[in-house]
């Protein structure tokens, strides 16, 4: 079907688009900006347009306010690469909506996503001193991701990626939306 996500589609269209070291970063490679409508890429585009619009009508955004796509790129993380890719260190994506991360390729051991509050401050406010954290006291989600796994997240959340460590290339694809 058209609607269904296949992540290998997206493995091959990161080999092909991987053709030099122009974009590439030690440790790894990003492209540059991707049409979002390639047909790889077609059926995720679509997913995370409707997780986009999920997010608008629960965030009570006004009907109309259009959610679109900014842009769209491609990260392969090499593994046990003693250089960092540059999206290894933490960031945020500054003056766009919502970020989106699809784990198309990843293996156990391939390092995690961690999620940092944009308020450092909070680590002050909300010391390690509950049994179970929750969206209201964490400092940090780390997630592990699996292949197929879309994540979603506020564009200002500071994030990084761990290193990959399991013996085969990570590959997802990110995108950051607009409204």
């Amino acid at each position: 079907s058209d609607d269904v996500v296949q992540p290998q589609q997206i493995v091959d269209c990161a080999t092909r688009l991987d053709t030099g070291p122009e974009l590439g970063f030690e440790g790894g490679w990003q492209s540059g900006w991707i049409d979002h409508n390639t047909p790889e890429l077609a059926a995720l585009t679509r997913v995370v347009l409707d997780r986009a619009e999920q997010f608008r009508e629960l965030l009570n955004v006004k009907p109309s306010v259009e959610v679109s796509i900014a842009n769209c790129w491609i990260n392969r993380n090499e593994s046990h690469s003693p250089h960092l890719l540059h999206n290894n260190d933490v960031h945020q994506h500054a003056g766009y909506w919502m970020s989106f991360v699809y784990y198309a390729q990843v293996w156990p051991g391939a390092g995690q996503l961690s999620l940092v509050t944009p308020n450092p401050a909070s680590e002050w406010c909300f010391p390690d001193w509950s049994t179970n954290s929750s969206v209201y006291s964490a400092h940090r989600w780390n997630i592990t991701p699996q292949t197929g796994l879309l994540i979603a997240f506020p564009a200002y959340t500071q994030h990084h990626a761990w290193p990959n460590l399991s013996g085969e290339d990570r590959i997802s694809v990110a995108y950051n939306t607009r409204i």
